[in-house]
């Protein structure tokens, strides 16, 4: 028993790391004369998320969070995840997403874009897999004094983006 528990944590683990979204934009549409009524849907959306927004420029048409960390399958309230493999990766990573809304087309359309950033330290080189992770000495980024600590985009979080998209849609179509 104790063997098969091994088996199963290690084969999670290394699937987690495994992952991949398609790419592509994830648009909405925005009904006519309805800016003022999407874009304030936007922001009551991602503030449901739980994210804190960043820059709110109604002129410009963009709306950004955040950094939004989570501690994954340990926090059943957040709600950012879209899969059990997604709870894992954030339980094991020191990882946060990003949302970023943006009008355009004479704000008509509107596209939802989400990265996940993983924390790093100057010395460790990224792996998706944590046993792959290792680690490296850059003299050059010493001497430049470069912070220790940085954010590197994984990958981006299409499954929520497409999530945030459909309820800023429901939610503006209420108003």
């Amino acid at each position: 028993m104790k063997a098969l528990c091994i088996t199963l944590l290690a084969s999670t683990l290394l699937l987690t790391g495994c992952h991949t979204s398609p790419r592509g934009d994830v648009a909405f549409t925005v009904a006519d004369g309805s800016f003022e009524e999407t874009f304030s849907a936007a922001r009551s959306v991602l503030r449901d998320y739980r994210f804190t927004l960043d820059r709110v420029d109604a002129q410009a048409g963009v709306i950004t969070s955040t950094p939004q960390a989570s501690a994954g399958i340990i926090a059943p309230w957040e709600s950012t995840q879209s899969s059990a493999s997604e709870e894992i990766e954030d339980l094991l990573h020191q990882q946060s997403r990003r949302v970023r809304v943006e009008f355009f087309d004479n704000n008509t359309k509107g596209v939802v874009t989400v990265a996940v950033e993983r924390t790093q330290l100057s010395n460790l080189r990224p792996s998706q897999i944590v046993g792959l992770t290792t680690q490296a000495y850059d003299p050059q980024a010493e001497a430049r004094g470069q912070a220790g600590v940085y954010q590197v985009v994984v990958r981006r979080d299409d499954d929520l983006a497409k999530r945030i998209a459909r309820d800023i849609e429901k939610v503006a179509a209420k108003k």
